[in-house]
Parts: C-alpha cells; structure tokens; sequence
C-alpha cells in the first residue's frame, strides 16, 4: 500500500477485503496498520466517499487500542464531520451513532462523567427515532448507549439500577439477535461487580467466554476475558498459579492490545502486593512496565 498510488490501486480491494475481515473479528491492530496505511490516500480537501469515511471509522475503532485517549476521540469526531457530508441514510446515520457511542465510552473511561448519564439518555432517545432492524451499525450503536447506562450505575454502585437495566439490555440484545452483545453484556456486568459478589462475577466472565468463543468473531473481547478469568481466580485463592495470569497477559501483548496488556501488568501488581513473598523490585518492575509499555500518558481510570 505504501509503495506509491498505481501499486495502491492494483490491490485496494483485496486490501480492503482484508481490513474488512480484520475488522469484523477484532483483530485490531491489523485493521489499524491497514486503515493507517488507506489514510494516505484520502484527499481530506474534497468530498469523501463512503469507503474512505468507513476506512477512518475502522480507524477510530481500532486506534482505541494503541492511541491515547484524546487522539481517539479526535478521530471519531473527523469521521462524524465527514460523515454528515454524505447522503444521511442508515448506512450514514448508523456510523455517527457508532462513533457518537464510542466517545461516550471513551468519557466513561477517562472519568469525564459530567452529565454523561443525560447524555446517553439522550442518544437513547435519538437512536429509537432512527434504528432500522436491518441496519447493522444503528442497532450496535443503540446497544452500546444501553450497555453504558448499565455501567455507569455500576460505577457508581447504584446495583439495583444496574440490574434493572442488565435486563434491559438482555431483552434488546435478545430482539436485535445479537448473540456477541449477550458476550459484551456479560463480561461488563461481571466487571462492575468484582468489590461486591465476586463468585458471580467469575460465573458471568465464564459464559461471556463461552460466547465469544463461539461466535469465533471477538478476537480482542476473548483474550480480554480470559485475563479477567486468571484475574479473579488469583483474587478467590492465594493458591491459584499467577503464572496463567502472566501467559493471558502475554497473550493480549502478542496480538497488540498494549493498553489490555499495561493493565493486566498492573493487576499482577496487585495480585503480588496482597499475596506477599515478593520483592520490591519484583513488584515495581510489574508498574514499570505497564507505565513504559505504553506511547502515552496514563489518564483516567488507568491513571487513577
């Protein structure tokens, strides 16, 4: 793709085939080199088509992973821009709502949690207004609003209002047919509870892995999942192997989850602290490398 335009064009549609599929099963950091790679050619002085504007979008999506949060954000805002100059249609209207989403997500994650309650209601309510059933991008778009309100009651320890809306999100996810978002929902439910019932906690992460393994299209959700599984297991027994804490860790450095990874360096930080027997330098090592392993700033919930 980099050697020049005429070479570009020989092989864009398998290229774009490739990223296509990268894509689809999460397989991020290679959506990303090859998105990067499109960005190039895209002449940001004219009217863009809508392949290029997916082509930012897919890098929006897959940049969460490598790029500091501020970037990504940015990023998601160029492909709304772009995207409103492009007939509105569920295939446009679908992308703004996915990206509007995700920065959402992004607030949630660096603590910008002003209104942000007010703010998914009010995308809840707009996404209703257009969701088409057979429109892929709308109707992710509407279960990820729904799936945030549930975590930002979690956050808060607001439990019962978090159920209440777990199974909401299930009877939603269970009319849209959207057996990964049962996955996300799972997984994400289980994250919000490790301080308050971690048995359950353990059994929800256990079926999203169930699912993601069987739907064979959430790269990056499985390996993530499992590092919460070794996670919760060394948090229920001081007996329990770190060590397959340690090979999940690996495992989300090798496939270039870097952010996935530096976290999961700092929850065997935190497994050594409370189990002891380990030297400070052990230890502090575990920190060095999730603060080093990482192009950028830590901040917000990372940070914290």
């Amino acid at each position: 793709i980099g050697s020049g335009y005429y070479e570009y064009c020989q092989i864009e549609k398998e290229a774009h085939k490739l990223e296509h599929h990268y894509f689809k099963i999460t397989d991020y950091y290679k959506s990303y080199t090859l998105a990067n790679a499109f960005k190039q050619y895209i002449n940001f002085d004219e009217c863009l088509s809508f392949q290029e504007v997916y082509d930012l979008f897919i890098l929006a999506v897959s940049s969460g992973f490598f790029k500091n949060p501020n970037e990504v954000r940015k990023n998601y805002y160029t492909v709304i821009h772009f995207c409103r100059t492009l007939p509105a249609n569920p295939d446009t209207l679908g992308i703004i709502s996915r990206a509007q989403s995700e920065i959402i997500n992004i607030d949630y994650w660096e603590l910008n949690l002003e209104k942000i309650s007010e703010r998914i209601d009010e995308a809840l309510s707009q996404s209703l207004d257009i969701i088409y059933k057979d429109s892929n991008d709308l109707v992710c778009a509407y279960l990820n609003f729904l799936n945030r309100k549930m975590v930002v009651e979690l956050l808060y320890e607001h439990y019962d209002k978090a159920n209440n809306y777990f199974k909401i999100n299930k009877k939603e996810i269970d009319k849209y047919n959207k057996e990964e978002y049962v996955g996300y929902l799972y997984m994400d439910y289980a994250k919000g509870l490790y301080n308050r019932d971690i048995e359950k906690a353990l059994s929800y992460m256990e079926n999203a892995k169930k699912i993601f393994k069987r739907v064979r299209t959430e790269h990056r959700r499985l390996l993530d999942c499992e590092c919460e599984i070794e996670y919760l297991k060394c948090m229920q027994s001081d007996q329990y192997d770190i060590g397959k804490l340690e090979y999940a860790a690996e495992a989300l450095n090798n496939s270039g989850f870097i952010e996935l990874y530096a976290k999961a360096r700092l929850k065997l930080a935190a497994i050594k602290l409370v189990r002891g027997g380990y030297s400070k330098n052990d230890i502090e090592k575990e920190l060095i490398i999730s603060r080093y392993v990482l192009s950028y700033d830590f901040t917000g919930r990372l940070s914290l």
